[in-house]
């Protein structure tokens, strides 16, 4: 087994893992992942891909060679924080690094199958390793008269999910479970924009 499959290994037990909560993002956009212990999940696996799957969100991982991780620890208010970050060579982890809001075509490869027509604006943070986006689902709401509708109206903030390319996932934060997910996300450490294009 190599030194990689190892790693997926680890992330695949955490990921089994309802107390594991996860995120990914940097300054102007940050999106989680976490669920409840009796909340319905689907588990897939298939190489170097892992993903998790719940109605309110989902979270993918697809590992590349020269995967680190770098263990770290807090003190909060109640307790010890730990965490786990999973990191790559400067040079493997640059993103598209846009700095203009940019429409970059339906969602494919998203993880919950009725997300994939929607289509996504790259918000233009410009960060190095990763990409944020926004996914509109409807076609007026997206190019009402042939123009972007002002993006952070509250119609489209319930209708969209925020994209950072780093961890593939789809937020699922411990709200009702009747809410709707929050955001998608993509996490360039371990896949490609989504393939993060939680």
């Amino acid at each position: 087994m190599s030194e990689l499959d190892s790693l997926v290994d680890f992330l695949a037990a955490q990921l089994a893992n309802d107390e594991t909560a996860w995120s990914v993002g940097c300054f102007g956009a940050i999106a989680e992942f976490m669920r409840d212990s009796d909340e319905a999940v689907t588990f897939r696996r298939a190489a170097r891909s892992i993903s998790a799957v719940t109605a309110r969100g989902g979270l993918r991982i697809e590992a590349r060679d020269g995967l680190r991780f770098f263990a770290s620890e807090s003190l909060t208010a109640q307790s010890w924080s730990h965490r786990v970050a999973l990191c790559l060579p400067e040079k493997d982890c640059i993103m598209s690094r846009r700095t203009v809001l940019t429409e970059v075509g339906p969602d494919g490869d998203a993880v919950h199958e009725a997300d994939r027509s929607a289509i996504l604006f790259d918000l233009g943070l410009g960060a190095l390793q990763l990409d944020a986006y926004v996914r509109v689902a409807d076609e007026a709401t997206a190019r009402p008269d042939g123009f972007l509708a002002p993006i952070f109206t509250r119609r489209i903030r319930r209708e969209t999910v925020l994209g950072i390319a780093s961890l593939s996932a789809t937020t699922a934060t411990r709200r009702s479970k009747k809410s709707s997910p929050a955001s998608a996300i993509r996490n360039c450490s371990t896949s490609n924009a989504e393939s993060l294009k939680s």
